[in-house]
């Protein structure tokens, strides 16, 4: 970002996260708010004005924030199944981003942003790209009830581990055979 500014570039730059200091530039325009229950997207969608605001639900109810996603997509009429398709979506793009490497994940970034891209509605992508929403979710899906087998005696009968330590940098769910942790 110093690059950009120093060759003169104007920067916006929206976070939901204390970010540390902040250079002071005159081509750096910030759109900073470390409140709960906000989110990158919806500091975005208050900047546009609500041009793609049910793109905002999709990553309010991807940064988790259910609640937030569900009172925006109210001002659009949005629930039902619409609402839940939106929440699918949110949900499965936030955990397609979680890798080391990008091989890690479940879409290459930039493939699925040429998907998206292409889609002002996340309802028209939802219905015009079925087998990008399945993937995201049935490999969601898939993992999530890897971990939920789990009994809480820290074991079952295919010798998982229950107890999960989620790091700041973790990159996927999983669990693990106890042979394996116990080498």
């Amino acid at each position: 970002m110093l690059a950009l500014l120093a060759r003169e570039v104007d920067v916006e730059y929206f976070d939901h996260h204390f970010t540390g200091e902040i250079p002071a530039h005159p081509h750096l325009h910030l759109a900073i708010d470390t409140a709960a229950g906000i989110c990158t997207s919806l500091l975005v969608d208050r900047y546009l004005a609500g041009a793609y605001r049910a793109w905002a639900v999709v990553g309010a109810f991807g940064d988790d924030l259910p609640a937030e996603a569900a009172a925006v997509a109210r001002t659009l009429g949005l629930e039902g199944a619409s609402l839940q398709s939106l929440r699918d979506l949110g949900e499965g793009m936030n955990y397609n981003a979680y890798g080391d490497t990008e091989e890690d994940l479940l879409i290459p970034p930039g493939d699925l942003y040429e998907r998206v891209h292409a889609y002002p509605d996340p309802l028209d992508f939802v219905r015009n790209e079925p087998l990008v929403i399945r993937r995201l979710q049935v490999e969601r899906l898939r993992e999530a009830s890897a971990v939920d087998q789990c009994t809480h005696d820290g074991r079952q009968a295919c010798g998982c581990a229950v107890e999960i330590d989620v790091l700041d940098d973790a990159a996927r769910i999983g669990t693990w055979p106890l042979s394996s942790m116990m080498r």
